[in-house]
């Protein structure tokens, strides 16, 4: 069976109840040490075209106005929330997307990541189970501070499979994804021929 079928037919049908966000560019914001420099590139992008979706520890500190908040790790819910909450100037107005039920969570998805990390996983989730036609990957690089690869060939494989699968619906601010998936030109985005890329 083709894993990206099963992957699409069963995110598929959990979302038929969500509201469709139309055209609109979804942000997934995660935690490696390249986000700050990345979310200063969303500059580039306008708010009322770009939905933001965060990612594990990303939810904590992401200044960006949060429309979505995925995370693998359902038991960490509660404490990551309550730390947004803390902050005080940050917006709680979000969906909350897990794999599995648990406190506070919105909306579980009930298939396996398969290799993918949790920016991969909100990336496909995103894309496929929400209906966004385009993700921005902002602070997901998959690589260390000093450039090495952070996790073993087989979670590159399958970024590399699901890529192939995904076109040219996936850009990246950053590292190993930008290599795998390129920038978030203008062109790409809505077509103004302005760069938002670190170049």
């Amino acid at each position: 069976m083709d894993l990206y079928a099963d992957l699409y037919d069963s995110w598929g049908k959990s979302a038929q109840k969500l509201p469709k966000p139309e055209d609109r560019v979804l942000v997934v914001v995660g935690s490696a040490p390249t986000v700050d420099v990345d979310l200063r590139f969303c500059r580039f992008l306008d708010p009322e075209g770009v939905h933001v979706m965060a990612v594990n520890e990303a939810i904590v500190f992401c200044p960006l106005h949060v429309h979505h908040f995925a995370t693998l790790h359902h038991d960490d819910v509660p404490d990551r929330v309550a730390r947004r909450r803390a902050a005080g100037s940050l917006n709680m107005d979000f969906r909350i997307h897990s794999r599995t039920l648990g406190q506070g969570v919105h909306h579980h998805w009930q298939v396996e990541p398969r290799g993918l990390t949790s920016g991969g996983w909100g990336m496909v989730v995103g894309l496929l189970g929400l209906g966004y036609t385009k993700v921005i990957l902002a602070g997901v690089p998959l690589l260390n501070a000093d450039g090495s690869k952070r996790w073993g060939r087989e979670v590159y494989d399958r970024w590399d499979f699901v890529a192939s699968k995904l076109g040219d619906r996936v850009r990246s601010f950053s590292g190993w994804t930008m290599e795998l998936f390129g920038t978030p030109t203008g062109d790409w985005i809505d077509g103004t021929g302005e760069h938002p890329t670190h170049g």
